[in-house]
């Protein structure tokens, strides 16, 4: 790999970087969370010895019965609808499986590791998602879920619990929300590369959006070579004949459950959004274009997303997805790395080997021809990506923590490297001249291919062919810094995330430009959820997204519209996409 980060293929590499300040938060939210029976671990909330006094067997049977009786109480008032006591205690929801209940924290209640599809474990590990088994027992949820198998971070950084079984989501809503409340719901796609992440990142907790009015819920999808494998010998024994996107799989039976079950939650099924930051946001963009998702959700949050760069081929090094025989080539390859000579071999390779096995050329979402129907530029030219509300942002800095350039020499040889006989398009457009341009230049060519292309496109396209309104962020304020922060790092990839979400959730010195920027854009998107449109309540007024004369909003101390960054870089690698279409005889965009 280059100096110059080569889009897409380095967060194929590795994860997002993630801020300090997170893990100690997490660590914290894992040594508190000891899990369920047979949900997260064997612990039993039901009766619990105390060392000092071993009751007799009577009092247990008693003290079971009452505790069967209880529950059983506690069903039926669900199901009749009755506000009695326990009920109000606990928030309480019916679903399909069965009877969920789950904590209050003041004027909103959570549901915390609700399973939405049946582990992925045995012989199920790279097989489509299967529904979650039905429950007799309530299920409390309570505690965090263990994160989908990855690698440990590195560093001195803790690496969090994991499991194979992870396939869980989170929810919050306001307090007393009834089953026919019909509120909008939002669903949040994590980031970390395809490859890390998990729903307890304090960063993503919905209780302050939830505040808002809305039903917040946050999925775990398998990741790495566990979530996006293929294989000649999985797709042969699938039905489809394809294999590799089982992450995504597992983000459209999210959202299915959701289809199925927010109602009990006081959700409408009807009013979904989704939304996601990086590789989340990267999933929005894929299933926008699988027939699978369609008519699941109304509306797309994409922060640092998109997907709309030509595919890679056996010849050429490229920004996005591989076909799938190609991915099968990689797939093949790996397993014969893991002396694993047939797909059973495979699924008994114990799945902490796999976490830290090798796996450059696999772990990425791929054309198959199912999930993902083809080149998502093209889908867009034929309108067969869903034509529904954007909203969409990236920050200023995106590329500081992907791009190497240290010097002058590097980054034109890079460059040169890179784009071969577009280098001389790309340098005019990203101009250096002494070593510290260079570093700023390559950090600012990093960014707009890895993220502000995808993004402008995205946003382009949809005005110019679609119906649905989009809006379009810059984020250029740059949050407190602490003693391991660079100097010169500024508004940093994903340093959007948590101003949405609400920065309570973090101790950092925040100013109070943090609050009033964190409060707007809370407002900004609880309005797109419930409506599709950012605007309203008193918020600075945020333009549409046109074709042509763009405006933007620009967050930084002060919120103001304002044209797209860096348009003229912008347009000159959208020249440079557009050559590559041709040469790899997708054909020309229109």
């Amino acid at each position: 790999m280059g100096l110059l980060y080569e889009p897409f293929a380095g967060l194929r590499d590795r994860a997002e970087p993630e801020d300090p300040h997170v893990r100690r938060r997490q660590q914290s939210v894992r040594q508190g969370s000891a899990g369920l029976a047979g949900h997260h671990g064997d612990q039993s909330r039901a009766v619990r010895r105390d060392r000092a006094y071993v009751p007799r067997r009577r009092e247990v049977r008693a003290l079971i019965s009452s505790r069967r009786l209880a529950d059983r109480l506690l069903a039926c008032a669900v199901a009749a609808g009755v506000a009695g006591v326990a009920a109000a205690a606990t928030p309480v929801a019916s679903v399909r499986e069965g009877t969920v209940t789950g904590t209050v924290d003041g004027d909103v209640e959570r549901f915390l590791g609700v399973p939405y599809a049946a582990p992925p474990i045995g012989p199920d590990r790279w097989r489509p998602p299967r529904p979650a088994a039905k429950r007799a027992a309530i299920l409390a949820a309570e505690n965090q879920p263990a994160a989908c198998i990855q690698a440990p971070p590195a560093g001195p950084t803790p690496a969090p619990a994991t499991s194979e079984d992870c396939l869980y989501l989170n929810l919050w809503r306001p307090a007393a929300t009834t089953p026919g409340a019909r509120l909008p719901v939002f669903v949040w796609i994590h980031g970390g590369a395809f490859r890390a992440g998990s729903i307890s990142d304090p960063r993503i907790q919905g209780d302050l959006l939830a505040r808002r009015g809305i039903i917040v819920v946050t999925i775990q999808y398998r990741l790495g070579v566990l979530g996006f494998l293929s294989h000649p010998g999985l797709s042969a024994e699938s039905a489809d004949h394809v294999s590799g996107n089982y992450g995504l799989l597992d983000q459209i039976a999210a959202l299915k459950w959701v289809r199925q079950n927010i109602a009990a939650f006081g959700g409408d099924p009807a009013k979904v959004t989704i939304g996601g930051l990086s590789a989340g946001a990267i999933s929005t963009a894929m299933l926008a274009s699988a027939p699978q998702a369609r008519g699941l959700y109304r509306g797309i949050v994409s922060m640092s997303g998109g997907s709309f760069a030509p595919p890679r081929s056996p010849s050429e090094a490229g920004e996005n997805m591989e076909p799938l025989r190609e991915s099968e080539k990689n797939g093949a390859r790996f397993a014969e790395g893991l002396g694993a000579r047939d797909i059973a071999a495979l699924r008994a390779v114990p799945a902490a080997t796999l976490a830290t096995a090798d796996t450059r050329g696999v772990g990425w979402p791929v054309i198959d021809g199912l999930v993902i129907p083809g080149d998502e530029y093209r889908l867009w030219q034929e309108r067969k990506i869903a034509d529904v509300p954007l909203l969409l942002g990236t920050t200023a800095d995106e590329g500081f923590s992907f791009s190497r350039i240290g010097t002058l020499d590097q980054y034109r040889a890079e460059v040169a490297r890179r784009y071969g006989s577009f280098a001389p398009d790309i340098l005019r457009a990203y101009p250096a001249a002494t070593d510290a341009e260079a570093v700023r230049q390559g950090r600012d060519l990093t960014r707009d291919v890895m993220f502000g292309w995808g993004t402008w496109i995205w946003g382009t396209l949809q005005a110019r062919y679609g119906k649905a309104p989009v809006h379009s962020y810059y984020f250029a304020h740059v949050p407190p810094r602490d003693a391991r922060t660079p100097p010169d790092a500024g508004a940093v990839h994903g340093g959007d995330q948590p101003y949405p979400f609400g920065i309570a959730h973090q101790d950092r010195a925040w100013t109070d430009s943090d609050r009033r920027i964190s409060d707007a854009m809370l407002r900004y998107f609880a309005n797109f959820v419930k409506t599709g449109d950012p605007n309203g309540n008193g918020l600075p007024a945020w333009p549409r997204l046109a074709a042509e004369g763009q405006q933007v909003l620009r967050i930084d101390d002060d919120l103001a519209a304002g044209p797209v960054a860096n348009r003229a870089g912008i347009e000159t690698i959208d020249r440079y996409m557009a050559l590559r279409r041709e040469q790899s005889g997708l054909g020309a965009p229109k």
